[in-house]
C-alpha cells in the first residue's frame, strides 16, 4: 500500500476500517444502514466486501461522490451496485 507522509500507515487504516465494518455488520443484522464515507474508507469497504486481494486494492474503480448500494444478507456474495 501507499503510506501518506506524516499520516496513518495504510495497513493501520485498512485494519481500522475493516474492524469497524465487522462491528457495523454484526450490530445491525436485518437492518438497513447508511454509511457516509470519504473515498479511502469506501475503497477499503468495497474491497473487503468484494474480497479483492490486497495486491489489487487500487484496481477497483471507486468514484468520488458515487453512491454504492450494498446488499449483504450473510451470503458469501454480497451485491454491490453503483447508483
Amino acid at each position: 500500500g501507499i503510506d501518506i507522509p506524516q499520516g496513518e500507515k495504510m495497513s493501520g487504516f485498512t485494519c481500522r476500517i475493516r474492524k469497524e465494518l465487522k462491528n457495523i455488520i454484526s450490530e445491525n443484522r436485518n437492518k438497513t444502514v447508511v454509511l457516509v464515507s470519504h473515498l479511502g474508507a469506501m475503497r477499503v469497504i468495497l474491497n473487503t466486501i468484494l474480497k479483492v486481494k490486497d495486491g489489487d486494492f487500487w484496481k477497483l474503480e471507486v468514484e468520488p461522490t458515487a453512491i454504492y448500494s450494498i446488499e449483504y444478507n450473510g451470503s458469501l456474495r454480497p451485491g454491490v451496485t453503483k447508483i
